[in-house]
Formats: structure tokens, sequence, C-alpha cells
């Protein structure tokens, strides 16, 4: 782990793990450099230098174009400034010339984070923040995460923009595997148009083929929610894979570097999606909390055991104003049911502690997201969980879900 000081890139983040090396540059959260036992796995540059072709940025509220710089978004238009002339759009989101923030570091890890305030164009709020991790056996992972902190909703989407190489050699020379059926055709400006199967435009690499002088400037839908690509040097032995759980991938075969990479990005939408609605996500989040004061708490001292015709009865007291009843029994299938009961409305909690052995253990209690084993855990059995509406088989979960921007499906 090293930091250098401000360069045209700001800050350099160097990170080890075994024979991985990689360095972190904070302006648009980049990566300038990965390699593994020297030979290089992405196109690098220098930390003093502004990169060309956004190698290695974090590009985010968008990826790619916004045709004309001009999308409307719930009746309203807006107007982005455009910095791509050649295809007259606004391309790659506003982050990835932004100098980001170190929140934390370690010697294999670096998290980043920014904020991006109001503009004309994007007149949103969001926090952000990437994570690159470095692995000895597994390579980098980066995980990139945005929070609306805004009071209205905002589009959004996000991609990375890493040059896949195998030591800078030609892609002509590359094997290239990518899981993907569908490719969108593109128009003069290179903003996509319709969306065809990978065999119409000549761009079928399901199965491992090499690229030879095929340019590639195209937008795959990939055939899964998870899926790996690999680029191949036979001579060289080489070959550099990347993982994504995104369902679209952006590929350009580096023409602006001499060919010598493969720009593989990954992106939660397609080019211009702020205007074709594709991918199109609402994201609401709501917190409330329960405030609960202890006036006094009172340990029922007597207890009286009883048979009742599907178990037993505990009755619990403290005098004789004090008391609660303890049902236990058993339900069809044999699993112990206990049904606790205060006779006394003004005392409106109960306490409850069961001896158990040292192998014993205690789960669900719809606590299952912060606890598997609730054992030595004084977990109230009240619990809130993420939503409400499962599922869309009465009309009322699928209006909260689908109308009222309530609930979820996990």
């Amino acid at each position: 782990m090293q930091i250098t000081n401000m360069h045209c890139s700001g800050q350099t983040v160097s990170l080890a793990a075994g024979d991985y090396h990689a360095t972190i540059v904070t302006v648009g959260a980049g990566l300038a450099e990965l390699t593994f036992q020297g030979c290089h796995l992405v196109i690098p540059h220098k930390p003093e230098e502004m990169p060309l072709a956004h190698l290695g940025k974090v590009l985010i509220p968008w990826p790619n174009r916004i045709a004309n710089g001009c999308y409307r978004y719930q009746g309203q238009e807006y107007q982005l400034p455009i910095n791509e002339h050649s295809s007259k759009a606004a391309i790659h989101g506003l982050l990835a010339w932004r100098d980001w923030q170190i929140s934390e570091l370690t010697a294999t890890s670096v998290t980043l984070t920014a904020f991006l305030p109001p503009s004309y164009g994007y007149p949103f709020m969001l926090a952000s923040q990437v994570v690159y991790s470095l692995n000895a056996h597994t390579g980098l992972s980066v995980e990139i995460a945005s929070q609306n902190i805004g009071t209205v909703a905002a589009p959004y989407g996000v991609g990375i923009h890493p040059y896949l190489t195998c030591n800078l050699t030609s892609v002509d020379e590359y094997l290239f595997q990518l899981p993907a059926n569908q490719v969108y055709a593109v128009d003069e400006h290179a903003n996509p148009t319709t969306l065809h199967h990978v065999d119409e435009l000549d761009l079928n690499f399901t199965q491992a083929k090499k690229i030879a002088a095929t340019k590639i400037d195209h937008t795959f839908k990939t055939a899964n929610d998870l899926w790996e690509m690999t680029i191949t040097h036979p001579q060289q032995a080489l070959s550099v894979s990347l993982c994504s759980d995104q369902l679209w991938v952006q590929v350009y075969s580096g023409e602006k570097l001499q060919r010598q990479g493969l720009a593989v990005e990954p992106m939660s939408c397609p080019p211009n999606a702020f205007n074709s609605g594709i991918a199109d996500i609402d994201m609401f989040r709501g917190n409330f909390s329960i405030k609960d004061k202890l006036q006094e708490k009172i340990a029922l001292t007597d207890a009286i055991v009883s048979q009742s015709p599907d178990g037993w009865l505990i009755h619990f007291s403290r005098g004789s104003d004090i008391s609660a009843t303890l049902n236990i029994s058993a339900d069809d299938q044999g699993r112990l049911l206990l049904e606790l009961q205060n006779d006394n409305l003004n005392h409106n909690r109960i306490w409850l502690r069961l001896a158990a052995q040292p192998e014993d253990h205690i789960y669900g209690c719809g606590e299952q997201f912060s606890y598997f084993d609730l054992r030595g855990k004084p977990f109230p059995l009240w619990t809130s969980e993420q939503g409400v509406g499962r599922n869309k088989q009465t009309y009322v979960t699928w209006q909260a879900d689908c109308k009222e921007n309530a609930g979820g499906d996990y």
C-alpha cells in the first residue's frame, strides 16, 4: 500500500496481493494499472497524464452516450453538456473527471467516495462509493454503489471502463469469448438503434473466436445474470477474464489506443437509456424507528404447573396483582408451541428466558437477515424485514409494490 502526491490523475494508490499489483487513481476512481507477474492485464496509463478514451474510469450517473445530451425525465426536459462532438453526445457521466476521496485504505484494498451535486443538466444528488480489492488468488474485484441523497427520484446508470489486454499485444491476435446472444446496431453517431441476434451483425463470440480485423464498438446484451468473458493470446499462453452481474456490456476494439486492448465495460443499462427507458429502475428507501422506555421490570417469582388437554399450563405470578400464563403444547408435526399471555394488559412486556443445552441453537423469529443464530441474544419477537408484499398473489400487495413504491420482491 502506497499513496503518492497529486498528479493530473489525483492521488495514486498502489495495492499488492501475491503476484497481483494494481494502481488506482482518485480522479474518476480510475484503474490505472493491473499486472500479474509483471504482465499487463489492462492498458495502463501514467498518473501524471490525462488518459485517453476514459481508461479505467467509473461511469456515473450514466454509462456510454446520451444522444444530443438531451433527455426527458418525469415530464421535464434536461440538456447535458456535449463532451463528445463526433457523436454529438454526452458521454460517460459526470464523475469520470472528478477527484474522488479516499475513505478507507489497506494493503490490498481502497475505498473511494464522491459526492455528485445537482447541476443544470442533472439536478439530482448522489453519494457514490467504489471499492477496489485485490486477492492473491482471484485477482481484482470492484464494487460500486450509489445512493440518491436528494428528495426526488433520480435517473441513474453505472458502468466501468477497463481496457483488457494480454500484455499490450494486438487484439487482432486474441481469441474472444462473450456469452451474449444479442447486440445493438448503431447509427452514424454510435447510438444504439435496434437489438439483433449477434449472428445478424457477425458479432457472435459466444464461442471463443479470433477477433482478427473486426472493429467492435457495440453494446451486447448478456445471456445470464452472472457472466464471464475471456480474451486469450494463444502464442503467449495468456488469458484475461472479467466477470460481472450486469445485463449489458459495451465492447470496443480500442482503435484510439492502437488496438492494444479490448474495452469491456459492464453497464447497468444500455447507451441512451435515459431516453429509451430500458433497464429503468426507481429505488425508494424508507426508515422508521420505535423507541421504548422501560419504567419497571418485575420478576414473577412464583409458578404453578398444571396439565391441560393439549399439554401443560404454567401460571407465573408475584403476589395477587401480577401474573402471566404460559401454555406449552405441540403442533401436528411435533414442534413445540409456546403461547404466552399477560393477564394484565397494563403490563405490556413479558420477558421469558429458556434454559438451553450447550448444543442448542435458536433460528428464525424473522431475524435471518441480521443473525442466523439467536442463542444468547436478548432479541424481541417483534421485528421488521425488507418490505411488504413479497409476491403478487393479492391485489393489495401488487398495488403496494407497483403503485406506491412499497414492499419488494426478494
